[in-house]
């Protein structure tokens, strides 16, 4: 073990709630888990410790029984921590918001439903005085959301064991900032779990709560029935020292001289049988002395539905504010509040952070974006640097700039107010991408092309080139949706921009390989754009069934096509023809199933007597005819120009390509390596050299 017990789990078997380490927790799914203080009790050091705090807390609230009814708010810097699986269905802001606000509604007794406790309550009802402020400043001051957002498909999906690990990926001072993990689901059913605030000093790296995804916020946020942000009102009471009020058994703190030592250590809850669930009626599981109540089932440290809870003890609220003044004081200071920025307001805003945002970043040329200003302050002047762009500056909080030649630009935004400003400036930002001529032979034998991109919008599994199987020569792309859980999430696979202005014709065609699994159902969809992305359009879709082109159903490993294994589509593009910007892509929409393979994407077509002539542009020969062990390219530039050379078969697979570097004006020479030569079958083949000015092709035939 990492150090001593310092808070053991009692469990109960109708769930499976996990390890929770040596850490000081309270975990449940509002089921049947609960602390069970004489476990703890058996280690000396902790029973020590443990006892200490409950003696600085008694005294506390001793020496400020006439604190009641004041109107002193006790302020906590909150940050929550969302870590998710994806960027797809992630937990919004406005949910988090609205959590927030059930905190302190709850806290504060505003919850409109203190009119359902019962009058034998009604004078004992709490009010904590506690305002949960999402942090405006970081740790280090700069200005933030209290929102942080954290990509970990590994801890999105938390077993309560690994909180070390959770935690250890981001994590705020816990003397200054309440902090809140909220992972997409928590293992065994758990709703949530948090930390004591007696092991503050010993762990302060584990210091906070963990809500489950599934359960944090309220209305359409969170799922039924704890749908009403009241799972983190309950962990909250925790961290901030309270008990369960079914704490040690069954009527525990029964009488006036125990009440305060046992159970929940708390006198004006009365003393329960055990945990309460759903939503009962009045019971009375217990006889008390000298006032025998019913039970305060409605209690939010008890285990019924969100909305059958709904209040705080007034002796509860006395417990809270003792912690706050005394192991948790320093987060509630003045100094504290101002240092998070919990005093900065719409009438005194805090010094901006600068931030942005464009509704596209990669175009064509002389295509329009548009940008948003997003910093977090809120800014009142911005000025803003677009390199490459028309305008190049401006002063507008949302502008829009032109950028009329290809290249990667970058943004630069300065948002100010009066108390200071802030600056972002991402180098690359904008993607401007030249158009091509057809055809196109891409048979990824050179790897990842360049010019092509992949859009990855939860930033996991995505395409990548692999040697491990191809449909003709050694290299193909795929997705491993057989490792990757994030169903539904679209993988975009996207051709460069093609100028098909004199375009007479064109199709498009591909090589795909998939077998059924019996983890999920992938599909694969083509779409075209005619104006660089601008809007597409879906032309071809199969999936499951459909898709397959191997034969039986995958259960133990992911599928590795062999060479009979792929099957050939050719789309025709005649509505396209005439475009300036057209374009493709591949999408895998992923359902947990198998490894989607992808090869031989080509792009043909003839242009028209008034579209460019590659091949009077470049003089191009190769020698000898036939070849056998070599192949020389002789070629001739009008002006410099960047060179890629290509030997593809007549099914349009490439079976060599080589960049060949920008060349000077004048005659070159280039050797095709033998290596790549040597495993070549004997018939026709074509040779293709592209420059920036255009294409051209020549017929070459390898010999017996």
């Amino acid at each position: 073990m990492r150090g001593p017990i310092r808070l053991i789990l009692f469990l109960c078997t109708a769930i499976v709630l996990g390890t929770a380490s040596e850490m000081a927790l309270f975990a449940q799914g509002r089921t049947c888990a609960t602390v069970d203080k004489e476990l703890l009790y058996r280690d000396a050091a902790q029973r020590a410790h443990e006892q200490r705090t409950e003696r600085r807390i008694r005294a506390w609230i001793d020496a400020h029984a006439d604190r009641r009814g004041s109107t002193v708010t006790y302020t906590i810097p909150t940050v929550v921590h969302v870590v998710q699986f994806s960027q797809i269905n992630a937990l919004t802001d406005q949910c988090i918001f609205d959590q927030l606000e059930v905190l302190n509604r709850d806290f504060q007794k505003r919850n409109a439903d203190t009119t359902l406790v019962p009058n034998e309550f009604l004078a004992v009802l709490g009010d904590a005085e506690i305002e949960f402020c999402l942090a405006r400043l970081d740790p280090d001051g700069n200005p933030t959301t209290g929102i942080t957002r954290t990509i970990s498909p590994m801890w999105a999906n938390h077993n309560p064991g690994d909180e070390d690990s959770l935690k250890a990926q981001v994590h705020w001072p816990p003397d200054r900032y309440y902090n809140i993990w909220v992972p997409s689901f928590i293992n065994g059913g758990i709703l949530g779990y948090a930390t004591f605030p007696s092991q503050l000093a010993a762990s302060p790296q584990l210091d906070g709560v963990v809500i489950n995804g599934q359960h944090f916020g309220s209305g359409d946020c969170a799922n039924p029935p704890y749908d009403q942000g009241r799972t983190l009102t309950h962990e909250t009471g925790h961290w901030l020292g309270l008990f369960h009020t079914f704490q040690g058994g069954p009527c525990q703190g029964n009488s006036a001289a125990t009440c305060a030592i046992s159970g929940d250590n708390i006198c004006d809850t009365p003393p329960v049988s055990g945990s309460t669930f759903g939503c009962p009626g009045n019971k009375n599981t217990c006889l008390e002395t000298p006032l025998d109540r019913s039970d305060m089932t409605m209690n939010y440290m008890d285990y019924v539905n969100d909305a059958c809870m709904y209040m705080f003890s007034a002796g509860q609220v006395d417990r809270v504010q003792a912690i706050l003044g005394t192991v948790r004081a320093s987060i509630v200071t003045d100094s504290n509040r101002a240092a998070a920025g919990c005093e900065c307001d719409a009438q005194s805003p805090c010094r901006p952070t600068a931030s942005f945002e464009a509704d596209r970043r990669v175009i064509c040329p002389g295509t329009s974006i548009n940008f948003s200003d997003a910093s977090v302050g809120p800014a009142t002047n911005w000025t803003w640097t677009f390199n490459g762009g028309n305008p190049s500056t401006s002063t507008q909080p949302n502008p829009t700039v032109t950028y009329p030649n290809p290249g990667n630009y970058t943004v630069s935004l300065v948002a100010a107010n009066a108390q200071g400003s802030g600056t972002r400036t991402v180098a690359g930002y904008i993607t401007v991408r030249p158009r091509a001529t057809s055809p196109l032979f891409e048979g990824f034998e050179g790897g990842f092309p360049s010019d092509w991109r992949t859009e990855n919008v939860d930033n996991a599994v995505t395409w990548e080139a692999t040697g491990l199987a191809a449909a003709s020569g050694f290299r193909s792309v795929y997705v491993d949706n057989w490792d990757y859980d994030a169903a539904g999430t679209p993988d975009d696979l996207v051709t460069p921009p093609f100028d098909f202005t004199n375009n007479l014709n064109g199709d498009l065609s591909f090589d795909w390989a998939y077998r059924e699994s019996v983890l999920g159902t992938d599909t694969l969809q083509v779409w075209c754009s005619p104006d660089c992305g601008e809007n597409w359009t879906k032309v071809w879709e199969r999936g499951g069934a459909d898709l397959a082109t191997a034969a039986g159903t995958s259960t133990v490993t992911p599928f590795l096509p062999n060479s009979g294994d792929w099957a050939t589509d050719t789309l025709g593009l005649s509505a396209y023809l005439g475009s300036n910007g057209f374009q493709a892509r591949f999408r895998n929409v992923g359902g947990g199933g198998n490894t989607l393979w992808l090869d031989n994407i080509n792009l043909s077509g003839i242009v028209g007597a008034d579209g460019p002539s590659a091949a009077e542009e470049i003089g191009l020969a190769v020698r000898p005819v036939p070849f056998r062990g070599s192949l020389l390219v002789e070629y001739t530039l009008p002006q410099a120009s960047s060179v890629e050379i290509a030997l593809l078969d007549l099914a349009g697979r490439t079976h060599f390509r080589a960049n060949a570097g920008r060349k000077a004006p004048g005659s070159h020479r280039f050797a095709v390596p033998e290596v790549a030569l040597g495993s070549l079958a004997a018939g026709m083949y074509f040779l293709r050299i592209q420059s920036e000015r255009g294409e051209a092709v020549r017929k070459v035939v390898k010999g017996q």
